[in-house]
């Protein structure tokens, strides 16, 4: 711990969850998250390492969490690719602004907060 606050590396591993886009009530189920992090001393998150493994959706980011009083409104500014092999998971992604390639690949930007993501294609 830094004289600001928490500092220094984190390895993140979660198995067997599942996650919602903003504004869908599809819980899109995953089976690794993995994820290389570097705490800031004044509260940011460097994403070094983002990868997301499952049955639906697979994907990589990289970026920033912004300082904030609390996670919720913490800024995001992540970066990746998502790819969609569910076709039904697909067909939904228009309704979000995304739009994925003949393979389910989406480049990806999330900005907004954590609290409230914004995806949207670069």
């Amino acid at each position: 711990r830094g004289d600001a606050g928490l500092a220094g590396e984190v390895e993140l591993s979660v198995a067997d969850g599942s996650f919602s886009a903003p504004g869908s009530p599809l819980a899109v189920p995953f089976e690794s998250l993995e994820g290389s992090l570097r705490l800031g001393g004044a509260g940011t998150v460097e994403v070094r390492s983002l990868k997301l493994e499952g049955p639906m959706v697979s994907g990589e980011a990289t970026g920033e969490i912004g300082a904030a009083p609390d996670l919720a409104s913490a800024p995001l500014s992540l970066t990746g690719e998502l790819r969609v092999t569910d076709p039904g998971l697909r067909s939904t992604l228009p309704s979000l602004g995304l739009t994925p390639d003949a393979k389910g690949r989406v480049p990806l930007q999330l900005q907004g907060t954590v609290g409230a993501p914004i995806a949207q294609q670069p």
